[in-house]
C-alpha cells in the first residue's frame, strides 16, 4: 500500500505544486474513502466543493507567500525522515 499512497500523493503533488499541500490532499482523501468504506454518510456536492475552495485558497496562499516554499520544503524534508 505504501507505494499507492506515494503514487497518489505524487499525482497530487503534480498538480497543485506543494509538497505539504498535496500530503494534506492524500491525507484527506484517505480519510473520506475510510469513511465511505466503514459506510458512513457520503459528502454531497457542496460539502466537497467547500473543501476544493479551501485547497484552492490554500494553494493560492502559500505560493503567493515566500515564507510558505521554504519551509514547505523542510517540513517535508523532516516528515519523511521521521517514517
Amino acid at each position: 500500500m505504501p507505494a499507492v499512497q506515494a503514487a497518489w500523493t505524487d499525482a497530487v503533488r503534480d498538480e497543485v505544486g506543494d509538497p505539504v499541500l498535496a500530503r494534506s490532499v492524500a491525507l484527506m482523501s484517505e480519510g473520506l474513502y475510510a469513511l465511505a468504506t466503514a459506510g458512513a454518510p457520503s459528502l454531497d456536492a457542496a460539502e466537497l466543493d467547500d473543501l476544493l475552495a479551501l485547497v484552492h485558497e490554500v494553494a493560492v496562499s502559500r505560493s503567493s507567500s515566500p515564507a510558505a516554499s521554504s519551509s514547505s520544503t523542510t517540513s517535508t524534508t523532516s516528515t519523511a525522515s521521521t517514517r
